[in-house]
Order: structure tokens, then sequence, then C-alpha cells
């Protein structure tokens, strides 16, 4: 197997050790001057001199182990004397206790550094507001530090953020760019690669605009590791030479050690050995066992490569001790796995085993941590990797030793890695996080609204320049839509902060207990019944795995490559969405043509091995990676080579999608008591989506929609270009009559007092606004869908844009945070617009996007697409698969029926495959 190369990817990042910048800038002048009339411990001027000291040798840059050591040392000298004179040193107490804390976190004795600074933060309080001001954001920025440093992520930014609001309010640009820094430096280890981007480079800027030399070469390793966690190398190269240059000129070892371990990311052979030996000499005469942790991890990485393994294991060892040592779990879990990944290689499997589930308890304690769901969600993500050795080193278990149950395992540490904030927010669903009876919320909430209204405010704002007035050309189109998008994703990080913050003091939140995810077992016993059968997914480099899991039973297999997977699914994929076969004189032939052969691979791959163990039963799909954007009821079935037909997956089977087995359960629990809606169908359709739209003019005539343009599954994964179109109003969004057809017929099959509907420019925000939207069983939701991958919160549902006299609406999507916020109590609720079932692909979580907010909301199935949809057989589709299960038919069946009616009258999956369901049949 290969070498899983951790080590190599961990860079060191600088800035987020400086903390202690101007407390008071004449203090080193004034030294001499104490120094002269100090006379004994108890005076002053004797305290103050031991604290300018310490304070002077923490600030220099150039901090050893002993420097440290002695300057905490007259700080523990300084303080009782302090406290002994009284009030008049309160400001000195604060800023010794400050300065100890610093000292501390730079030996990494974390628990002695937050009790300092907590100290400091304490002792402000009694001070003047002008002086607390000041000191408080420098104590709340060092708290924050500390928990950064320990991998407790939501609790660092509770700190830093309001340290940075005490700095801005009093224009300390200098602590400002130091806790810019140390956000950024946050945001990179949870993964925000483009959020840190852009708090180093407001850093950076003030840093030049004081001509600051150290904050900048501080700074350009931290960009220079953010472009190299981007893939953009040359950026990376210039940022590190750069920064380098400006330590070796300031004779800066700490920044000079951190660059050429920066650039030996980037280097080969023995030139990197050599970087990365050269930094550690440097960490190691600072004294500095954190930094030394990271680089001998990168020194084992470098043996490892080689295969010198005795060697790569030796370096991997001193780096668990000392990562250990000073508190960093994310550095020990990297240093456990890497240990692991040696002695897999040399063999010893089980010994490997035995470390690797350390190196993931660490991970789950950490995930844990972390309150904010996007942000635990982001972090989880990027610990993929252990999950999938873990699994890969079981399923290698398991081929030397079948039947010890190493594949059971295996399967649990694959639903263990799925869909985890799913799961979270299932559970977090059942408590009413914005409670009435919660008096010391309501600021928080008024706050949530402000920004709510806010957001609306700038999309209408957005409408009325693109559409009203002097209409601006293309670049200046361009323009303002960057500007939206930009103040968008600012309000949308507001709210997430205030969200977190409604969490964190809703007192049900912190009594929440998180649900564990389901073994294999517990999934045949809560999950599944005899007529349905669980495929789960998990694509490796390697080799990929399927599990085959009934009520009763379960099998193993493994599978092709994820590239070789991938690239028959692209082909597959793209080949349906460009399909024009129902044209064709003889479709069938067509689609044999142009669908056989990828499709056919396919499947052979998918469900070749299991094929003759799914006859009659109903299939509940957990996909991975480039599977979620798959039709499976399109895949062809085998057939003799000489026929030119073309015969569906779905004419044997019903089928779903899932996250996961546990995401079904955790909603099915939670539903099962919740009583039946009252009314059968609410729905909107046919909104107003152009300023020139013949309604708004009182025109009968309906405007024709372009021809559906295909896009290919490449573009789909990777979409920043195009999301930034869609999820931005005003872009020409083509009109959809054939949605008012899809809903009258949907409408003319319940009785008229059960059913709610909205239709042209009363397919508003008012609609969700004054709609019960609990009393129905079915929400039906005909209109486009906007996804934004690269930003999922500007994710949603375009709703009317235009009133009856041409004017924007103020509301005009429904955005995904909105989505969360319905109060749904829906059997079903049906997306029948183009792409919706699409997202974001998180490694770990699948594709997030609209689907997770209506589960959230209460749905118990959702219908989406999975690509552009065509207007008028979707409206056929939708009204034969709502008649059928106005029968008493479960929607599962229902959509089966639907499809196949379609296959039977177009053949061409490209009409009728799109929309799949996702969540619980029963």
């Amino acid at each position: 197997m290969k070498h899983w190369p951790w080590g190599v990817a961990m860079g060191l990042s600088t800035a987020i050790a400086f903390g202690v910048t101007g407390v008071t800038p004449v203090w080193g002048e004034a030294i001499p001057a104490y120094r002269q009339i100090a006379q004994s411990p108890e005076d002053m001027a004797t305290a103050l001199l031991l604290v300018l000291e310490a304070q002077n040798a923490l600030e220099s840059g150039e901090d050893s182990q002993a420097e440290i050591e002695a300057a905490l040392a007259k700080l523990a000298q300084a303080i009782p004397g302090l406290e002994a004179i009284g009030a008049p040193t309160l400001n000195l107490q604060v800023i010794a206790h400050y300065l100890s804390g610093v000292g501390h976190r730079r030996l990494r004795a974390n628990p002695q550094a937050l009790a300092s600074y907590q100290r400091a933060l304490q002792l402000s309080e009694h001070l003047t507001p002008e002086a607390a001001q000041e000191l408080r954001g420098k104590v709340l920025n060092g708290i924050g530090l500390v928990y950064s440093d320990q991998g407790e992520i939501t609790t660092a930014l509770q700190f830093l953020e309001p340290a940075l609001e005490h700095h801005r309010a009093i224009s300390d640009r200098p602590e400002e760019a130091a806790t810019l820094t140390n956000l950024g430096a946050v945001y990179a280890q949870l993964g925000e690669h483009r959020q840190a981007l852009t708090l180093y480079q407001q850093a950076l800027r003030i840093y030049q605009s004081l001509d600051d030399p150290l904050g900048q070469g501080n700074l350009l390793n931290n960009i220079g590791l953010v472009y190299h966690h981007l893939g953009e190398q040359r950026q990376a190269l210039d940022s590190w030479q750069q920064a380098l240059n400006v330590g070796r000129s300031l004779g800066n070892r700490r920044l000079e050690a951190a660059s050429v371990s920066n650039l030996a990311l980037i280097a080969d052979g023995e030139q990197r050995r050599a970087g990365l030996g050269e930094a550690l000499s440097h960490y190691q005469a600072l004294g500095d066992r954190l930094h030394q942790g990271h680089i001998l991890n990168n020194i084992g990485a470098f043996y490892a490569e080689q295969g010198n393994f005795p060697q790569a294991l030796n370096h991997y060892q001193q780096a668990l001790e000392r990562l250990r040592g000073v508190g960093d779990r994310q550095g020990e879990a990297m240093s456990l796995a890497n240990i692991a990944s040696v002695q897999q290689r040399q063999g010893e499997l089980t010994t490997a085993l035995a470390t690797i589930e350390q190196a993931i308890a660490l991970i789950e304690e950490l995930r844990g941590a972390i309150a904010h769901p996007n942000l635990r969600q982001t972090y989880f993500s990027r610990q993929q990797d252990y999950y999938q050795f873990y699994t890969d080193l079981l399923m290698q278990l398991h081929q030397q030793n079948p039947g010890q149950g190493y594949d059971v395992r295996a399967f649990h540490g694959s639903e263990r890695s799925r869909a985890r904030s799913l799961i979270d927010l299932i559970a977090e669903a059942q408590l009413d996080l914005r409670s009435s009876n919660q008096p010391a919320l309501q600021p928080l909430l008024a706050q949530e609204r402000e920004i709510l209204a806010a957001i609306r405010s700038a999309e209408q704002q957005l409408i009325q320049r693109l559409h009203l007035g002097n209409s601006p050309n293309e670049g200046g189109q361009t323009r303002i839509r960057q500007e939206f998008a930009t103040e968008i994703r600012q309000l949308n990080q507001q709210l997430d902060n205030v969200v977190a913050q409604i969490r964190r003091q809703n007192p049900a939140h912190s009594d929440l207990q998180y649900p564990e995810p389901l073994t294999l077992q517990q999934i045949q016993q809560q999950v599944l019944d005899e007529d349905t059968v669980l495929l789960q997914y998990s694509l490796h480099p390697g080799q990929s795995y399927l599990w085959l899991v009934s009520k009763t039973g379960h099998q193993t297999y493994i599978l092709p490559p994820q590239g070789e997977i991938e690239a028959n699914a692209r082909l597959f994929y793209n080949n349906i969405i460009s399909s024009r076969c129902s044209r064709a004189a003889n479709a069938a032939a067509c689609l044999h043509r142009t669908l056989n052969s990828p499709g056919s691979a396919l499947y052979e791959q998918l469900l070749g091995p299991v094929g003759h163990a799914l006859a009659g039963k109903r299939l509940l799909i957990v996909p991975d990676g480039v599977l979620h954007y798959i039709p499976f009821a399109a895949l062809p079935l085998p057939s003799d080579a000489s026929e030119e037909t073309y015969r569906p997956l779905i004419m044997g089977h019903e089928m779903l999608h899932a996250p996961s087995g546990t995401a079904i359960a955790s909603q099915r629990r939670r539903l099962a008591q919740r009583p039946p809606a009252p009314k059968d169908l609410a729905i909107l359709a046919d909104p107003v989506f152009s300023s020139d739209d013949p309604r708004i003019t009182g025109r009968s005539e309906t405007p024709t929609p372009p021809e559906n343009t295909a896009i290919s599954l490449s573009a789909l994964l990777s979409r920043a270009a195009l999301d930034r179109s869609l999820c931005i109003p005003g872009d020409g969004l083509a009109p959809l009559p054939g949605t008012r057809q899809e809903a009258q017929t949907l409408i003319n099959l319940v009785p008229g007092d059960s059913v709610r509907s909205a239709f042209d420019f009363d397919a508003n925000q008012d609609w969700f606004n004054s709609t019960a939207l609990g009393d129905y069983r079915t929400l039906w939701l005909a209109t486009h869908g906007c996804i934004d991958s690269q930003n999922p919160e500007l994710s949603g549902l375009v709703l009317s844009l235009f009133d009856r006299n041409g004017q924007p609406q103020s509301e005009s999507f429904l955005r995904l945070n909105q989505i969360f916020n319905l109060q749904l109590n829906a059997d079903l609720v049906v997306l029948s617009a183009c792409q919706t079932g699409l997202g974001e692909d998180i490694k770990g979580e699948g594709m997030v996007g609209m689907t997770r907010g209506f589960m959230y909301a209460g749905a118990k199935q959702v219908v989406v697409s999975l690509w552009d949809v065509n207007d008028q057989t979707t409206a056929e589709l939708m009204g034969e698969f709502y008649a059928t299960m106005q029968e008493g038919k479960p929607a599962a069946e229902a959509l089966r029926t639907a499809k196949l009616s379609l296959w039977e009258r177009y053949q061409d999956p490209r009409l009728w495959a799109a929309f799949i369901l996702q969540g619980d049949w029963q």
C-alpha cells in the first residue's frame, strides 16, 4: 500500500506564536532609569524593572528556552511585590500576568499560561475603561492562542474574535494585525484556506503600513502555507523565499527556521533533508519543542519515502514524544498515524491497527470539542485520511484472516467517517435553540434578525443595480456581482458567529448527547427490513470497497481503485446529459451505442459482484465521492452484446440514496412520534425571474425557455466559475412555464381545502412566512435552484424576483440558512428544479447542499435532481409520481413507477433519471 505522507504536508506557521506587541512602546528605553532608582524587591520601581526586562526578553523574537525561563523568573519575583503595593500597581499586575501567560505558552505549558491569562483578565475588570480596553484585547488574544494550540478551535474563536473588536475599537493597528494573523492560522488549521488567506492579507497590509518587517516576514510564511495547501506552489515558493530573506536580514533565527522548513516542503532529495535538518537545529537552539516535533515528523516522512523504516520510525517517535509533551493533540494524532503507516509497511498489521486507533480516538475527541457545525464539518473533512487508512488496514487484515470480523470493523470505520455533521444536526433539530423562554438569548436573536435583514437588503440592491436604470456592461455586471458575493460572505460569517453563540448559550444544547455511528449489526436491526439491502461504497486510491448488507447477513467486496471507477462514472454521466437519443429514429439502438459501453463497465465495477443477490430488493445506496453524481437507476443491466437494447436498472428495483445508515436511523428516531400533518400539499411554481417578463406588463403570452445546455461532470466537480453566477440573482434565469402545468396537475389530484399554492409574483418569501408549512404532508417547490459549492451558504431556491409593478422583491431567495429554520412536518419535499441534489462534495460528509437543510427542518424524504432537467418532461414525470402516491403507494415505489413510464415513452435517461429520492422509505 502507498505510504501515507502526512508529515510531508506539515508546514510551520510562525506568526501565531507572536502575540506580544506594543504593550508600552518606550519601556525598553526606560529600563536604565528604573534600574538606577530601584532599592528593594518591594519597591514599585524594582517590580516595574523586572516586568520591563521580562517583556523586553519576550518581545525580542529570539526567545530560547533559557531566556523565556529567565523572563518568567523575573515575573514570578515581580508579581508578589506588585500585589503587596496594591491598587496603584493594578495596571502593571495585569501586564505581568499577561506576560507570564505569553512565556508559559512559548514553553507550551498551556495550563500555567491559561491560569496567568485568566488572572490578567480577572484583574482587568477593575481597570479604567480606557486601560481595560487595550489590555483585555491582548489577554483575549493570548487565551485564544492557548485554546488554538490545544486544538479547541471553537473556544479559540470565542476569544480571538472579541480581541479583534477590542483592538479595532482603539485603533491599535499592531495588535489588530497580530490578531488577524492568529485568526487566519485558526481557519487554516480548519482547512478554510481561502478565509485564512483573506485574514492574512488584511494583516499583511497593516504590517506594510507600519513598516514592520518582522510582521511581514511572519505573514509571508503563513501566506505561503495557504498557497501550498491550495496547490499554488509558485506563489508559495515566492512567499517563503521573501520570508527567508526578511529573516536573514533581521538575523531572526525563528523566522529563518520556519522559512527554511517551509521551503523544504517543495524541495527534493538531499536538499529537502538538509533544509529540514537546518530548521531542526534552529528550533533546538531556541528550545522550541512544538516546532521540533513537526520538523521531526517531516524528517520521518523523508526517510519513509526512501524506504528507511528504522530511521523513519525513530524520528516519528521523537516527534510523538515532543508533541505529546507540549499538549499538541492534533500533532500527536499525526505522529501516531505516521508511526502506524510505517508499522503497516513493515507487516506489523495488528500493531499498526492499535496505533491508528489511538490516533482516531484523538481525532474524535478534537472533533467533539468544536461547537460550530460548519467548523466541525470542515475539520472532520480534513481528517478523512485517518479513517481511510484505518479501513484499508482492516480490509488488509480481513484478506489475510477471513472470518475474524475485520470486514465488519472496516464497515464501522467507514460508517464513523460519514455524514457526522448531518447526524449531529439531526440530533440538534430536536432542540428549540431559539426559545422565547430564554431571555439571555434575546440580544443574540435580535442580532440574528438584523443580519438576515441585511442579507435581504443586499440582494434587493443587487437586483436594482442590475435591472433598473442604466444597465451596466458585462464588465460592470461582473464587478457588481463580485461585490455582492463578498458582502454576502461577510454577512454569513457574522451570522455563523451569532448562531454559534446561540448554541453555546442555550442550556439545552449543553446537555445534548450526540449519537454514535451505528455498527453493522445495529444497522441491520434499526434500519433495514426484509425487502431492503444496503449498498455502501468507499472509494480509495489503491482499491475500493462495497459492503452489501441485508437484514440477516452481509458480504464485503473489493472493487477497482477510485481512479478507474471515476473514469467510467464521468463518461457515463457526460454521455447521459449530452444524449439526444429521444429524437433518434431508434432510441434504444442510440442509447445502446452511447450508454452501454461506459454504463456496462460502471455496472460491472459497482454491481457486478453483487447482482445475483439483488433480485427483488429495494436498494438503499450510500455513495462515495463521484458516485453522488451517478443516477444508479440508469445503469444498463447486463445484456447480450448482439442486442441493440437499453434496459436500465430501475426495471428491477426501487432505489433510495442516503448519506449513511446512521443518518437514516437518527432521522427515523427523531420523527417516530410525530403526528401526521393534516393537509396534503403546499406547492410553489412558476415565479417571475426577469424584469421584462410578459406577466409584468400584463401580456398573457409566456416566454419560451431556451434549450437546456449540458454541463459535464468535470465542470460540476470544479464549479467555481459556474457557481458564482448560478447563485447570484439577475443572471437571466429562464422562465419555467412547465412548472405551472406540473403544479396544476398535482392540485387537481387533491381536495381544494387541503392544498395551498403560489404562482407568479406570489411565489415569494411572503408565502413561506404566511403559510403554516407544518400543516402539509408534501412540500413541492418547482423553481430554479442555485448551488454554490465554494460558499454553500449562498445556495438556495430562487423565488419571484419582481413584483407586479416590475420592482425587485425584497426577499427573492430562500437561502440555505432559511431552509434550516423552516418548521416542517413533511413526509416528502420535492425540489423540482435543476441540480438541486448537488452541492459541495465534502470528504466524510458527501454532498452538502439543500437536502440536509430540508432534513434538518423536518422532511422525512427529499426528491432532488442531478442535472438540468427538461421543463416539459419533468412536468410529466412529477404528475405521474404524485398521482401514484395519491393511490397510496410509497414515494420510492411511486417514483420508480413514474420513471418506468417515461422510460417506456422516451427511453432516454436524460429525461427521466435525474431525480433521486433521499431519506427514509418506511
